[in-house]
């Protein structure tokens, strides 16, 4: 486009000298455009990515709320063939929606986005582990077997909850509000 315009000032220069200073203006008001334009484009997509980033942020807290509390509900009894307790845990899988939406939005700084995915990687893998866990139950599997597979799961159940929390934490420290659930009522892990 430069050269473009070069070659036609220099043609203008050399057949109308007097409309030069009239396509100078032209070029002129035109490349301030141009200018603002793109500066007015930087600034509006930044914006939307501050806004996109803060509802993700938002959306992140009710969702770590959500794992929080379906791991505070009541653990599920896990019972042999012969119908002895083995073992309580609770056996739900957790939401990863907005943690995977999140990771995939590209508006986080990559040290939270490396964050984000190992969250959703321990996640991923509790319920893989509830998944297991499910079929186990009902079958003939070595009481042991079951016991290990529940200490794992619990295990990877206070990563998960110390995460969720962690999270809280620190999307609070930024002084994003915390969601409103619709129906008025407060989320049960806090209060």
């Amino acid at each position: 486009a430069l050269l473009m315009a070069a070659i036609f000032t220099g043609l203008l220069w050399a057949f109308r000298p007097t409309a030069v200073w009239d396509w100078l203006i032209t070029l002129a008001a035109t490349f301030i455009s141009v200018v603002f334009a793109v500066a007015l484009f930087w600034y509006q997509r930044d914006k939307t990515d501050e806004e996109r980033q803060q509802q993700i942020l938002i959306s992140l807290v009710a969702e770590a709320r959500a794992c929080l509390d379906m791991l505070a509900e009541r653990p599920a009894e896990l019972r042999g063939l012969n119908g002895e307790l083995l073992e309580t845990a609770v056996l739900e899988p957790l939401p990863t929606t907005v943690l995977d939406e999140a990771i995939r939005s590209g508006v986080n700084h990559p040290s939270d986005t490396f964050g984000l995915v190992l969250i959703s990687a321990h996640i991923h893998a509790h319920n893989t582990n509830v998944g297991t866990l499910a079929s186990m139950e009902g079958t003939k599997v070595d009481p042991i077997v079951l016991r290990d597979a529940i200490k794992r799961l619990k295990w990877r159940q206070e990563i998960v909850a110390d995460y969720c929390r962690d999270l809280i934490d620190k999307i609070g420290a930024l002084g994003i509000p915390e969601p409103v659930l619709r129906n008025g009522k407060k989320p049960k892990s806090e209060g």
